[in-house]
């Protein structure tokens, strides 16, 4: 007899475990869950709290130290629930914040421990015979590489069932739950926030897509965020903030700050036009008569341009290419809500026969305050064409070098359109040409201490001379030296020998001859 019943005791055990099996796993998914008490409540909002670090770090300009934002689980909280009122068409009355019958979403939410962050989102699913609830645990790990923060999913919790382990399962079985793939619901849910794969179990929030928020500047925000980055200037992560843990983030701008005070062209020097300019660079090189002698004839004319001479001229090129509304100032815009970016003026420095050129940047704040940087462009000069180039070779800001690689990238990127800035180059455009009305042709370029010197040679000075060598007012004594001179124009022991010969002669006669050679010249020098 107990044979006969062996089998069905064996098949009454198979069957009990097939129907508790389910009954078992409904129960491990069974987890009613309740949002934070205050999610309903508008905290601080993240944006404030951005608006609130910045304004402190601005108005501390005494003892600068790193900008630091501190933004706790409430603050976020409001955040994505916001986003999610407003991109679900949710309902902010109702239990529910998302109704896609048969699925309700209670809300998504996140509450934070060092170096993890645990996402949590309250889900019913309405099964006609009772309303099923549960829950959907993400717990990341957070991993900061280069300007992508990736969340390493360390749990991944349906219910009470953990599935991290096999979370290419989970997506079946909540779809085979709700209705829904469980992948495309959480990324629906992050938004353009990040990237979530199930098969990799990480969510990858890149910081360069936050310029997408900011179109128009998009390019050169992604080239500050590289060089964020690259310079090490940004640390974040999960730290305890007056006994709760918030997400923190810390910029190093400190490292960049120059308080160097920018040179400023007064008003009384400022070339306002073109005649301006013309005069002006005319008295640089109006010969008097003791120039003469030693720029003309001794075959190395120059002029010499001081730092404040080459900076009335570059300042005079800047204003005549910008726009009359941006106050004096290379560009201006919004680089944050009403925080003001300002590029100010560029200008010359020229130090230890080097050349920089020196461009004010400022971050102004709405309520006042403001940091202020210098950035150092190392430059070449050069004449192509007529254009006199400033050619770009390195960067420096506060404590920071850059090479010419990344210079070009953000040039190009630069919101600035204007004729003067051609990539890497500051172009002053048919600056020789100036020079063309007083028979001068450049040679070279030079820096001697802090001056611009300007090579340049003399259109018709042999035939300047030889118009005088029958002049019966100079004396024979220095004509015969002349027509030697004109023999072998390019002998400068010759030249060197006319020159003392001139600076010989009584004043009278010495004065007679300038002024009979600068009649001669008169096409280079007439006023």
């Amino acid at each position: 007899m107990k044979l006969l019943f062996k089998p069905f005791k064996i098949l009454f055990i198979l069957l009990t475990i097939i129907l508790l099996i389910p009954l078992i796993i409904l129960g491990l998914l069974w987890r009613p869950v309740n949002p934070p008490s205050d999610y309903n409540e508008q905290a601080i909002s993240v944006q404030t709290v951005i608006s609130e670090s910045i304004d402190d770090f601005l108005e501390n300009e005494e003892d600068r130290e790193p900008l630091s934002l501190s933004v706790n689980a409430q603050a976020i909280n409001t955040e994505i629930r916001n986003q999610l009122l407003q991109q679900m068409e949710a309902n902010e009355e109702s239990q529910y914040l998302i109704n896609q019958e048969p699925v309700f979403i209670q809300g998504v939410w996140v509450d934070m421990k060092k170096d993890t962050i645990n996402i949590t989102m309250g889900v019913h699913v309405d099964t006609s015979i009772l309303i099923f609830k549960t829950r959907l645990l993400l717990s990341f790990e957070i991993v900061d590489t280069e300007g992508v923060i990736v969340l390493r999913l360390k749990k991944l919790t349906i219910g009470n069932l953990p599935l991290a382990w096999s979370s290419r399962f989970a997506n079946s079985i909540y779809k085979r739950l709700a209705g829904e793939d469980l992948e495309t619901m959480i990324q629906d849910q992050i938004g353009t926030l990040g990237e979530f794969s199930l098969k990799d179990r990480t969510l990858k929030i890149d910081l360069r897509n936050l310029a997408k928020e900011v179109p128009e500047h998009e390019e050169l925000i992604v080239i500050l965020v590289d060089l964020i980055y690259s310079e090490d200037l940004l640390s974040l992560g999960i730290n305890k903030n007056n006994d709760e843990f918030a997400f923190g983030l810390t910029i190093n701008l400190d490292k960049l700050e120059d308080k160097t005070l920018p040179l400023v062209i007064p008003e009384h020097l400022k070339i306002n036009n073109e005649v301006e300019l013309e005069l002006f660079l005319k008295t640089q090189i109006d010969l008097d008569e003791s120039k003469l002698i030693t720029t003309l004839l001794n075959n190395k004319p120059e002029f010499r341009l001081s730092s404040l001479d080459i900076n009335r001229v570059l300042d005079y090129f800047v204003r005549t290419n910008m726009e009359e509304t941006l106050n004096n100032n290379l560009a201006e815009f919004n680089i944050y809500q009403d925080y003001e970016f300002i590029v100010g003026n560029p200008y010359l420095e020229i130090e230890n026969n080097l050349a920089s050129v020196n461009v004010p940047v400022i971050l102004s704040s709405p309520t006042g305050g403001s940091f202020t940087t210098m950035v150092k462009l190392t430059a070449s000069v050069s004449v192509e064409n007529e254009d006199l180039i400033l050619e770009i070779d390195s960067l420096r800001m506060g404590e920071l070098t850059l090479d010419n690689e990344f210079i070009n990238q953000i040039m190009a990127a630069f919101p600035v359109e204007n004729e003067f800035i051609t990539g890497t180059k500051f172009v002053l455009t048919d600056f020789s040409n100036y020079f063309d009305q007083f028979g001068l042709q450049f040679k070279n370029l030079t820096f001697d201490n802090s001056d611009l010197v300007l090579e340049y040679e003399v259109e018709g000075l042999s035939d300047a001379l030889d118009s005088i060598t029958n002049n019966p007012n100079i004396s024979p004594v220095v004509l015969d030296k002349i027509e030697d001179v004109l023999e072998d124009i390019e002998n400068e022991d010759k030249i060197n020998e006319l020159v003392d010969l001139i600076e010989s002669l009584p004043e009278e006669e010495r004065e007679t001859l300038f002024n009979e050679l600068q009649a001669a010249l008169e096409n280079l020098f007439e006023n």
